[in-house]
């Protein structure tokens, strides 16, 4: 367009025809996505049924750490399937209840046998969208007195079969990750496992560092001695830092023990203890710092691990890192004992 001095502009008070959508989706029904062509990126909408923790996850071809949270979502066709946040998206991910979100640019996988959702650098996502699609899905969640998932399409937090009755279903001994045991699977693909273990040993020395106050950089920092403290992978100076959590424990059970690294989120749970509030400890009252570890020790827990081959000093080793770590519910846990004797009183004698 060109404007001369004889151009006349009028606001356009038509608003019924000129009105534009301030969202425009092409949303994909649950039960539809296992059909859908998996170079296609698509728009959901979905009932927020579950919240997954924030994880922290080593990206194999860059060794950089991610961020990462799992959603479980459903929708009115009574479908089930995993939507995977990454980055700011899941560190931020704040929300209560079960919110409506409406994605827009979601990427289809398949995993293990089933399929899951995982959002992309150029995504949008809406929490609780002004649409009418989106009032309908709210009229419809809470018309259900009782949800019934006709279809899980993805099991939830990655695959790892870490939620409900079936985080007792999958417990194995720890003597299965011994690190001499040869094992078939070892190599490029990590294994993930649960274990039902006591905290033998806590690791004190060096469990915090000083790491690099940007949001998506988790690296450790180096004092200047001038005020200020450099963060070589950002390649800044900041004049202040975060401090991180970075635990090394022993986990055991009747058949064996491994070393594990528990990461920030991981370690404030097991630990009941944000770091802030262990630093203050640390520099002010030793022996109440002392006691936080204390309490922890030869407490059992139920522990989700991934166990990894890497080199290291041109050795082959395996390194297991604590994903997620669970209190046990007694009473799940006295069934998944019963359900293991009644199963092994089946077994046959080897004599």
């Amino acid at each position: 367009l060109a404007f001369s001095g004889e151009t006349q502009i009028e606001p356009c008070k038509d608003e019924s025809v000129y009105k534009l959508p301030s969202l425009l989706f092409r949303f994909v029904k649950f039960d539809k996505i296992p059909r859908t062509n998996r170079k296609q990126l698509i728009d959901i909408l979905g009932v927020v049924e579950k919240i997954g923790e924030l994880e922290h996850k080593v990206a194999r071809a860059s060794q950089r750490e991610l961020l990462k949270r799992d959603l479980f979502l459903v929708d009115d066709t009574k479908t089930a399937i995993t939507l995977t946040l990454w980055g700011n998206e899941a560190e931020n991910f704040k929300e209560q209840g079960h919110p409506i979100i409406a994605v827009k640019g979601v990427r289809i996988s398949d995993f293990g046998g089933g399929v899951s959702l995982s959002t992309v650098g150029d995504g949008q996502m809406h929490i609780n969208p002004d649409i009418s699609e989106a009032h309908k899905l709210r009229g419809w969640f809470e018309g259900q007195d009782a949800l019934e998932i006709g279809q899980n399409l993805s099991t939830f937090s990655g695959g790892d079969s870490s939620s409900g009755s079936n985080l007792y279903k999958n417990l194995v001994p720890v003597a299965l990750a011994d690190p001499n045991r040869k094992t078939e699977t070892a190599g490029d693909n990590a294994e993930y496992f649960n274990v039902s273990g006591s905290v033998m040993y806590i690791s004190r020395e060096n469990c915090m560092y000083p790491a690099c106050p940007s949001p998506d950089c988790n690296k450790k920092i180096a004092d200047l001695n001038t005020g200020l403290y450099r963060c070589e992978k950002c390649n800044k100076d900041f004049p202040s830092f975060k401090w991180r959590l970075l635990l090394s424990i022993r986990v055991g059970d009747f058949s064996g023990s491994v070393m594990t690294t528990l990461f920030q989120d991981t370690a404030e749970k097991l630990l009941n203890c944000d770091v802030d509030r262990l630093v203050n400890l640390r520099e002010q009252d030793v022996d109440s710092f002392d006691a936080v570890f204390d309490n922890v020790l030869l407490k059992s827990f139920i522990f989700r691990l991934r166990a990894k081959q890497e080199i290291y000093n041109d050795e082959m080793r395996m390194k297991y890192v604590c994903m997620q770590v669970y209190e046990i519910n007694k009473l799940q846990y006295i069934g998944y004992i019963e359900e293991e004797v009644k199963r092994l009183a089946f077994l046959p004698s080897p004599y």
